[in-house]
């Protein structure tokens, strides 16, 4: 297997103070594997970035079946987390030795999978601490460990294409690691399990991406930028969005380790999933983003409204510039237009506002199925436009009148802040696209607790919070 990015160019905003090494970028990820199934043994999948990793539970997008799933665009990057199949501390998955793309149905000529130890979309994890020999797991079934062992087993009968090493992630708050030795622990753990999944020999068959650790410490991320950059690996995966600390400082503690990372090499930025916060990572030279997003706009019955090129006909964009649709509203009933007119999506091209309206109330799982391949058809068309803005050099001035039109607060970090100002703005304000915050994947949703009242009538649920 090989794998290649290459970097074909580069946006970078006129009479604007940024580096040229964290400016956006148009690239092309390329995986050329051998298959059984193919005459000359070879297949070539190609993914332009900037682009999404499609969020996955058990190898599936959440409400969508693998056959919808091919109708929305032919080639991506799916990816699949260990931690959904640890029942037991060994996954069962990992006696099955035609590796994962078999295990759960997805199609090996078009799919890139990149697997990883835990889910990134949990952050508000147990107390467990990891040790020196093993990384918890929380699953259906408990706490589970997830040794360097147990991991490389895990890698060897996989197969994946891309898969991010094992890493001693940090869930807690600025507060508390400036007291003791967490990060410390954290980076030196981190490196030696790499030396433990003996990833060079795995590497062979694999994209390695490496998580950038240090947290907020400036001298341990140097350190350990310095010691993987001798090592053998593909991308960086920029995972401090367990820390409790703003957007803006990620990016900051990002370019701290990145200064000292071979800029060619592909970036995954993780806790950047909302349409401006990519936009903001983006601009900033990031390359991917996990697609949370649409499963949470799709978890609160709402619709996605937004698009990125506002000059073209926005009249049939929400009131007031809304970027959701709340199809539980009452007024859905009797309007029986498409989601969003001219959209080519499945859901808009076939069924109404009222018939979706209509599903919610009646419980039936078709709802959610119906949102998801709109919400997730219109996340991927965001970044497909932005993909040609870069290539036409106005991926500034786009951005900046995207988040100027629906109000985002991180509009003045693309205006330039005058001297004193926040470049975040913060106040009482209800911001667009915060529907990431008010949803944990583990916890009953709008749609979720609506199916937990039909089976169960007990008095006890009726006041189950959302």
């Amino acid at each position: 297997m090989k794998f290649d990015f290459a970097i074909n160019t580069t946006c970078h905003p006129k009479d604007h103070n940024q580096e040229k090494e964290f400016s956006s970028r148009l690239g092309t990820i390329t995986i050329t594997k051998s298959l059984k199934s193919k005459e000359n043994n070879q297949q070539k999948i190609s993914i332009e970035t900037p682009n999404c990793i499609r969020y996955t539970r058990n190898g599936l997008i959440p409400h969508l079946l693998p056959d919808i799933e091919e109708d929305l665009t032919t080639n991506s990057i799916n990816l699949i987390v260990i931690e959904h199949f640890l029942e037991k501390d060994t996954p069962a998955s990992v006696y099955y030795d035609e590796g994962i793309h078999k295990y759960v149905g997805m199609n090996e000529e078009t799919k890139i999978v990149l697997l990883d130890a835990l889910d990134p979309t949990i952050v508000l994890r147990t107390r467990s601490k990891p040790s020196n020999k093993y990384l918890p797991a929380e699953t259906s079934g408990g706490l589970r460990r997830v040794t360097p062992e147990i991991y490389s087993q895990i890698l060897k009968t996989h197969k994946p294409d891309i898969y991010v090493t094992l890493a001693d992630y940090i869930f807690s708050s600025k507060e508390e690691l400036e007291k003791g030795k967490r990060i410390e622990k954290s980076v030196s753990r981190t490196l030696k399990w790499y030396d433990e999944c003996d990833v060079d020999q795995i590497s062979e068959d694999s994209g390695v991406f490496i998580p950038l650790m240090g947290s907020i410490n400036k001298h341990q991320r140097t350190l350990y930028a310095q010691k993987i950059s001798e090592k053998k690996f593909d991308g960086v995966v920029i995972c401090d969005h367990g820390i409790k600390i703003d957007i803006l400082e990620q990016l900051e503690l990002a370019k701290q380790s990145l200064e000292h990372i071979d800029h060619s090499k592909l970036r995954y930025m993780l806790g950047f999933s909302s349409p401006d916060e990519i936009l903001l990572g983006i601009h900033n030279g990031m390359d991917l983003f996990l697609s949370t997003y649409p499963y949470a706009v799709t978890e609160q019955g709402f619709a996605s409204l937004y698009k990125f090129d506002i000059s073209e006909n926005t009249t049939e964009l929400g009131a007031d510039n809304s970027t959701i649709l709340d199809l539980w509203n009452e007024s859905m009933r009797d309007d029986f237009g498409p989601i969003v007119k001219g959209c080519e999506c499945y859901a808009c091209k076939n069924h109404t506002r009222a018939y979706i309206n209509h599903l919610l109330n009646t419980q039936e799982m078709l709802a959610t199925v119906l949102l998801q391949i709109h919400n997730q058809y219109t996340y991927e068309k965001f970044f497909e436009d932005i993909r040609k803005s870069i290539s036409e050099q106005n991926f500034f001035e786009k951005s900046k009148a995207f988040l100027s039109f629906y109000g985002s607060k991180f509009h003045n970090v693309f205006c330039g802040k005058k001297e004193g100002e926040s470049s975040l703005e913060v106040s009482d304000k209800k911001y667009p696209f915060r529907e990431l915050e008010m949803f944990d994947p583990r916890l009953s949703t709008p749609t979720t607790k609506e199916k937990i009242k039909r089976f169960d009538l007990s008095e006890s649920n009726n006041n189950l919070s959302v």
